[in-house]
């Protein structure tokens, strides 16, 4: 591990979104704060070699970037991922009222599809982890059955996803809006309105200072690590948490926050101790 309390931003250079890689830049630059870009070759179990490896690298890029980081075991400090914080299961048990899907099983797709589910009901299926093995979506029971065929006749190795995977079913829910929040040491940094009535609709300015206060709650009775991104929902009149997803890896879809962002975070990261 790092001894030292320099912080050296870590910044994927391709893959990234042309307006997101050009507000880390800015934002980096304007603050004085010490960067680098490096590439960051997909499903590649290698990490680039840095300019700093002895300072705390806080690691912003693909899933790819920040799994090698967080395996490597020198980066702790600016890699803000637990596999096992960031899972469905975690946050049922830690918001069990507070959580969209509060209705949830958590179990493999052969043990749900097991069970006497009539064949054209709907459930909505995730991963329970927060590798993003694939997007959420509705599906009849008869073609879970069929998935878990499939599943169960690929050799072990041939994908990422297998029968013994841990999967969330839920029932389906109408989201009327939904909004992404940057989380650093319990407090709120950012957030952004991006979804409405099922479609990209982008706004800073929508958020109502009760949906703040919903999230500001949750965060006091729960973090899963430090840093972090939390997804809320407003459904049936009321506001829910959607997800959270680690923030080395998580998508901005207002580019003009990633300077607060980067402000708290590094000044989040030099107000503790140095590690000996």
């Amino acid at each position: 591990m790092n001894s030292t309390n320099e912080i050296h931003w870590v910044v994927q250079r391709n893959l990234l979104p042309a307006p997101t890689l050009a507000a880390f830049r800015q934002a980096l630059q304007q603050q004085g704060i010490s960067h680098e870009e490096v590439v960051s070759v997909p499903f590649s179990r290698e990490l680039p070699e840095l300019q700093k490896p002895w300072a705390t690298c806080v690691f912003y890029g693909s899933t790819t970037l920040l799994l090698n980081a967080y395996r490597d075991g020198r980066y702790a400090a600016g890699v803000f991922y637990d596999p096992a914080a960031f899972t469905m299961a975690n946050y049922l048990a830690h918001w069990p009222t507070q959580l969209l899907n509060h209705d949830a099983q958590v179990q493999t797709l052969a043990s749900f599809t097991a069970q006497p589910h009539p064949l054209d009901s709907q459930w909505f299926v995730r991963p329970n982890d927060d590798t993003k093995t694939f997007a959420g979506q509705v599906l009849r029971v008869a073609q879970l059955r069929a998935w878990q065929q499939q599943l169960a006749q690929l050799a072990a190795g041939e994908a990422e996803l297998t029968p013994d995977s841990l999967l969330v079913f839920s029932s389906p829910k109408v989201i009327e809006k939904e909004w992404r929040h940057f989380i650093v040491g319990g407090q709120v940094v950012s957030s952004v309105r991006y979804q409405w009535r099922g479609e990209l609709r982008v706004s800073a300015q929508d958020v109502p200072t009760d949906l703040l206060a919903f999230v500001q709650a949750c965060c006091t009775a729960y973090q899963p690590h430090a840093v972090f991104v939390l997804d809320t929902a407003l459904a049936d009149g009321q506001y829910w948490l959607v997800e959270c997803n680690c923030f080395n890896g998580t998508g901005f879809y207002e580019p003009a926050a990633i300077a607060d962002v980067v402000a708290a975070v590094t000044q989040w990261l030099r107000s503790q101790p140095v590690p000996v």
